[in-house]
């Protein structure tokens, strides 16, 4: 690129089906629901918001539009966030949409049982918004490569950091 021309802006991605990327938003506090939709909505992505677990599964399994990823905290009335990934890893329909627990709880036990349950990836509260956009854009980019036969499925894994 030739000096002084500033860098193209990232355009949001949509891997799976050539449209934008939606994603949904599962927590039970109205402000997370909406500092997250809001940083959906920077990164180009349409967000699909439930107040818990037991919401969020009637719209999976609902004629809507299915997301591409789901963002989950694990602490919600009704249907917890390991509850619907248990359902949803659970479900031959739903069981390789990426998923990501967001959450305020660090110790070692909870993010084992996430990652037992086949969670994606786990982020603890407070994060950066830059690693969420970042980890987002790499699931969906690795399942829509899994689901069009490029690479193996997705699977829980441990992250490094």
């Amino acid at each position: 690129m030739p000096e002084g021309v500033p860098a193209e802006p990232p355009r949001p991605l949509s891997p799976i089906r050539g449209a934008e990327l939606r994603v949904m938003i599962v927590d039970d506090s109205v402000s997370v629901r909406h500092v997250l939709a809001a940083i959906a909505g920077r990164a180009g992505w349409t967000a699909i918001e439930a107040r818990d677990g037991m919401e969020a599964l009637d719209r999976l399994t609902g004629d809507g539009p299915r997301p591409d990823l789901i963002l989950t905290d694990i602490e919600m009335p009704r249907m917890d966030g390991f509850e619907l990934t248990a359902a949803i890893r659970s479900d031959p329909r739903l069981r390789d949409t990426p998923v990501v627990l967001i959450t305020s709880r660090s110790g070692e036990k909870h993010r084992a049982r996430a990652f037992d349950l086949g969670v994606n990836d786990y982020l603890v509260k407070p994060f950066q918004e830059p690693v969420l956009v970042e980890l987002v854009n790499r699931l969906t980019r690795a399942a829509a490569a899994a689901s069009a036969g490029h690479d193996p499925p997705v699977t829980a894994s441990r992250p490094t950091t």
